[in-house]
């Protein structure tokens, strides 16, 4: 592989093992690394008048949005969580539990809610405002499910409603996801969000080589 640049004198001092670069999906470096290597993350977004239109949801029953006010779904949510991790322990790193920080600016902004399906309650979704390349846009921070609900095609569904929910100014919705991470990335494309930018860390000795 030709190297980019010149940057080893620079951080010699650190001895970096990983260069952590975003790049286009369709970009030539990208494809040239995707024969060594897999990408970490894949920022998925979409625009919200072309997601409102490109599958509708409203025949799929009895999905409705609960917001929530304060900190009263936090044991609810950590009880999923646990419930997650011990089914699936290998994705303990790939899936964390998102912080109550950022949670919080969730619910100040309005955009935390309980999933429900007729009256009970079958995930948590919420978001926070943060522009994308200088857009007013909606950042994804969680989309849970509890267990037998899941598998069932209810993340798009989900992702649909909290959609219809957003405010007017909001043109994008994005997010980024593991990308060992199917279930969440079917999701994701399933509604017509596309992958616009993919996260690589590479090792230092593949760009001497």
């Amino acid at each position: 592989m030709r190297r980019p640049c010149q940057i080893g004198p620079e951080f010699l001092e650190f001895r970096p093992r990983f260069l952590g670069i975003w790049l286009p999906p369709k970009a030539p470096l990208a494809l040239e690394l995707e024969k060594k290597i897999r990408p970490k993350l894949r920022c998925y977004a979409g625009v919200i008048e072309d997601l409102k239109n490109h599958l509708s949801f409203d025949n799929i029953g009895n999905i409705s949005l609960e917001r929530i006010h304060n900190n009263s779904y936090r044991s609810w949510y950590e009880d999923l969580y646990r419930d997650f991790h011990n089914t699936y322990p290998e994705w303990g790193t790939w899936v964390p539990m998102t912080d109550i920080e950022e949670m919080n600016e969730s619910i100040s902004s309005g955009l935390l809610y309980f999933a429900k399906k007729a009256d009970k309650r079958i995930g948590l979704i919420s978001g926070k405002i943060e522009s994308l390349l200088g857009i007013p846009s909606v950042y994804i921070c969680e989309l849970a499910i509890v267990k037998e609900y899941r598998g069932q095609g209810l993340a798009a569904v989900i992702q649909s409603r909290f959609i219809a929910s957003l405010p007017h100014d909001i043109n994008i919705l994005w997010g980024t996801i593991d990308a060992g991470n199917v279930p969440s990335t079917k999701a994701a494309e399933r509604l017509g969000r596309r992958s616009i930018r993919n996260e690589y860390f590479v090792p230092v000795e593949l760009l001497e080589g």
